[in-house]
């Protein structure tokens, strides 16, 4: 048994490990029924009204696009460039989830404005460590095989995301070109 099964997925990206990836993504399909993502896939994320699940859901697939890519760098750094790139776009969905959703039928003042685009900023730091924390700790309690069904099952459902994901990307740049809010 490997005492942080962590430093062995992690850092030395066994080959085993990126080969068993690799299968178990082209043979998606057959496993997806018996594996739950993490995420609910039953409805788009950016249609969650709680702001705070919203954000968990999009702090998740910044976390799983995080795990992928550090799978992927040893053999395949394009790939875990472009798995990263995703990883931080979702990132920002989770911040901007509280800038946006805090907005919703509410006339802020500009302090409110500004205190609420400092935590947009925070939380897409601290959510997406949070979820990657409990993706973690179900490697130390499942069998590697089971785990990496879940990753791909989740990487599925942030994928059909891509077009929320977008928006709240798009409304990030906005805000942060507009000058009147300072990114940290």
């Amino acid at each position: 048994m490997i005492a942080n099964p962590q430093d062995c997925l992690f850092r030395s990206a066994p080959k085993t490990l990126l080969i068993a990836l690799v299968v178990l993504m082209c043979s998606f399909r057959v496993f997806s029924e018996s594996y739950a993502p993490w995420i609910d896939a039953a409805m788009p994320i950016i249609n969650i009204s709680n702001k705070h699940r919203q954000a968990e859901a999009w702090g998740m697939c910044s976390a799983v696009n995080r795990v992928v890519s550090e799978i992927q760098s040893a053999e395949s750094p394009s790939m875990a460039k472009n798995s990263s790139n995703r990883a931080n776009g979702a990132a920002i969905a989770a911040g901007m989830t509280y800038y946006v959703k805090g907005e919703e039928g509410i006339r802020y003042t500009e302090d409110q404005k500004r205190a609420s685009w400092k935590l947009s900023q925070e939380m897409s730091k601290s959510i997406p460590e949070v979820q990657s924390t409990a993706i973690i700790a179900e490697l130390e309690t499942l069998p590697v095989d089971v785990w990496m069904k879940k990753i791909l099952a989740n990487l599925e459902v942030c994928g059909s995301n891509s077009d929320g994901q977008q928006l709240y990307i798009d409304a990030w740049r906005d805000t942060a070109a507009s000058g009147f809010l300072e990114l940290q």
